[in-house]
């Protein structure tokens, strides 16, 4: 047997001579040297190689294309092309993999170049793309090999590396809809948008599917049929000499086109259980509710109905058909054979899954007792005691006796809000993002009497600055031999005696606009207003970021620049000297208690990037409320990419509107008008590019943002009320009037309390 082992060093170098030495004791698995052993060791050169550069296959036919080489004197180099009349096939039956450019090249030249460089010594060499030839290159796609020889055991063997190269100054970003494909071109070089191109929309089995310009916002709309063989599978655009391509079979965002072919099913099923769990042998009854995608009901449809344990066989399948309203009234008998566990209820049309809900089939045992929590107040200030009643019974009338159990007080901030004073401010975010969440954490073990009762008295005990006001938990927990049963009852807690409310005119300001707001000092309890002087502050707020190990990790700057007295119950007005984020505070030193306000100033030279784990990343910023057709959504963007052109798309199914904006210091404002009927919702899609000439060290080329607009679906609710006895004797009748909004077909279950306790 032999054995051997590796010794790297760095202290190793190529053609030099060493004397190596094993050290007598040196051992192996069985043996052990009894004196030392004595070798000359000569290394050899280090092999030729050549090495390209990262994966940075876009230039400009203008650029240069740089490698690394080690031992190699001569190299021919050989350029490949794809030809003009192959790229569409290389597009759309490659789906532009580089692994298979060689298939629809040709030789444009080759040439012998000499590197003269030092002997075992990576250098590093680079060389402009128009010293190839005479001719400037053309843009397309190249395939750049460099070979060269080595000898191995003294036979001459080739040996080559290459790159493949995408040479063009057109940037494509496309969004491929429904029957529509919305591309827009911009210059990479320095974003700008590109007019009057030529854009090509290809399909499968390379069919041309539509073909336009683009308008004077560098943009194209295409509209394509859909059906199977029309997929969109690459875009190829051309103005000039120049050209491009982009292939559809990666997205870079949500959907893909494969998603876009999937037939969506108009229709969706509700299921509405009577109870979430079941005892065996109990019945499981359901209302199912089937609406279309404009929430209107389906009538006299057929729909499928599965009834099936999660993980095992069918227990029920059945065809109904849904009544004038759109509703099943569904009903199963459980029979001994039917094992407990967790069930799923499925609905289908043919054979496409609408709707699916779970439900448990269970021997539950429900609690026996319920607790009641009764407080001398609802509100309380911090210094008040808290006097809590306890009474606890069982279902059918007893009292719960001598039982064991805790009393629980907690305590977490919760914003104070006045409908007197909607819109006002009574919070100060600054100090409760600095705080614990719990600022009362109480327990007290009880024993009930034989009535089945138990006082207890709580005090408060903060520690924090409280932010606003307190929203308490009283929670009660009574042991029913081994079985809990909790009972919880929610009270505020009013810290501050007066509470300072601050409201603004306007969160966002342009250049030259001034502060301005209203200021109130309330007591919370009664809303009397108080009158005495208050103090404000303005503070600049700046994020700072570095990059470690491809984390970014933020820091928060507060910079006051401005403050100020300012008299309650009045209105204020003061000049913002700078651009930027900004924090307003109104402090009560009196009463202790202060409210802010975050506002910004933005003007065409201001940036500010917000914390963030990914740079690429785009902010919308829009009203949030219910939108419909004909109403204008203000939006504001800001973007890690200072300079460069921003494309804003509100995208349903289909690109609705649209605008190409300049990016400058990173941020736009504008607006868009929906023009079409909202079904559920739109999406506001945000794309920031910048010029590939700008130095962006850690900023993206491209950068990207979604928001979600909320459709206005009021019209859709429907209101109940019910007007029911609380107390009714067994076995009797109850009367109950019910009223709703719109004619309605109703469900109406009663269900065991003890149930609704688990």
């Amino acid at each position: 047997a032999y054995y051997y082992h590796d010794v790297t060093s760095k202290e190793f170098q190529p053609n030099s001579r060493y004397k190596v030495t094993l050290k007598k004791g040196l051992r192996t698995y069985a043996n052990e040297l009894k004196e030392d052993l004595h070798y000359a060791l000569k290394t050899g050169n280090k092999a030729k190689v050549i090495l390209f550069d990262e994966e940075k296959p876009y230039l400009s036919n203008r650029g240069e294309l740089s490698f690394s080489s080690i031992n190699v004197q001569r190299a021919t180099l050989i350029v490949e092309r794809i030809l003009d009349d192959n790229l569409r096939y290389f597009v759309n039956f490659a789906n532009a993999n580089k692994k298979h450019v060689p298939k629809y090249t040709k030789e444009v030249f080759n040439k012998t170049v000499t590197l003269n460089q030092q002997q075992n010594v990576k250098t590093r060499q680079k060389f402009k793309l128009s010293d190839l030839s005479s001719d400037e290159l053309a843009v397309g796609v190249y395939k750049i090999t460099l070979r060269y020889d080595e000898v191995v055991e003294g036979k001459k063997e080739e040996r080559s590396e290459s790159k493949v190269l995408f040479l063009s100054n057109l940037g494509i970003t496309a969004n491929i809809g429904k029957e529509q494909a919305f591309i827009s071109l911009l210059t990479l070089d320095k974003a700008d948008v590109v007019k009057h191109a030529r854009v090509e929309l290809y399909g499968e089995n390379n069919e041309l599917l539509g073909a336009t310009q683009t308008n004077g916002s560098g943009v194209a709309i295409i509209h394509y049929p859909q059906n199977a063989k029309s997929k969109p599978k690459g875009v190829i655009v051309r103005q000039g000499q120049d050209s491009n391509f982009l292939a559809l079979f990666k997205s870079i965002q949500t959907p893909r086109i494969e998603e876009l072919y999937r037939t969506q099913e108009r229709f969706k099923g509700h299921i509405h259980f009577q109870s979430n769990i079941v005892r065996p042998k109990a019945k499981i009854n359901a209302l199912l509710t089937i609406k279309d995608r404009d929430f209107l009901s389906a009538s006299k449809l057929p729909i499928k109905v599965v009834l099936q344990e999660l993980y095992g066989k069918k227990v029920h399948e059945k065809v109904y058909h849904t009544d004038n309203y759109g509703l099943i009234d569904f009903h199963y008998q459980l029979d001994p054979n039917d094992r407990i566990g967790d069930y799923r209820l499925s609905l289908f049309i043919g054979e496409k899954l609408i709707g699916s809900k779970e439900i448990k089939v269970e021997a539950f045992m429900p609690p026996k007792i319920e607790n009641q929590i009764s407080t001398d107040k609802e509100s309380y200030a911090l210094s008040d005691l808290i006097h809590v009643k306890i009474h606890s019974a069982y279902l059918f009338g007893a009292d719960a006796a001598y039982l064991p159990g805790k009393v629980t007080l907690n305590a977490q901030a919760k914003d104070y809000t006045n409908p007197k004073y909607p819109d006002y401010s009574f919070t100060n975010s600054q100090l409760q993002k600095s705080n614990i969440n719990y600022y009362i954490d109480q327990m007290e073990e009880i024993t009930l009497d034989d009535k089945g009762q138990q006082s207890i008295v709580f005090s408060n005990k903060v520690k924090q600055k409280v932010p606003s006001i307190l929203e308490a938990m009283l929670g009660v927990t009574i042991m029913d031999d081994a079985q809990p049963v909790a009972t919880y009852k929610k009270l505020n807690l009013y810290p501050y005696k007066a509470m300072v409310g601050l409201k603004l005119h306007q969160a966002s300001l342009k250049k030259g606009e001034k502060l301005e707001g209203d200021v109130l000092l309330i007591n919370p309890e009664n809303n009397s207003t108080i009158n005495r002087q208050l103090f404000a502050t303005i503070k600049e707020v700046k994020w700072h970021y570095t990059y470690t190990e491809g984390h970014y990790n933020w820091e928060k700057e507060l910079k006051l620049v401005d403050s100020f007295p300012i008299e309650a119950n009045q209105k204020f007005s003061r000049a913002v000297p700078n651009n930027g984020e900004f924090i307003v505070e109104v402090h009560d030193h009196l009463g202790g208690h202060s409210a802010s306000k975050a506002f910004d100033l933005f003007s065409w030279n201001y940036s500010n990037i917000s914390p963030s784990d990914d740079l690429k990343s785009v902010e919308i910023d829009v009203k949030e409320k219910l939108y419909r057709k004909g109403d204008d959504v203000k939006v504001r963007i800001k973007s890690p990419i200072l300079e460069g052109k921003l494309l804003l798309t509100l995208e349903g199914e289909n690109v609705q509107n649209y605008k190409v904006l300049n990016l400058e210091k990173g941020v736009a404002q504008t607006s868009l008008k929906i023009k079409e009927t909202m079904h559920q919702g739109l999406y506001l899609h945000a794309t920031a590019i910048r010029s590939s000439q700008k130095d962006a060290k850690l900023i993206p080329f491209r950068a990207t943002g979604y928001k979600f607009l909320k459709a206005n679906r009021e019209k859709h609710i429907l209101k109940i009320s019910m007007d029911l006895p609380k107390v009714s004797k067994s076995k009797k009748q109850i009367s109950l009037k019910l009223k709703t909004s719109k004619p309605s077909h109703l469900l109406v279950s009663v269900v065991d309390k003890g149930i609704l306790q688990l």
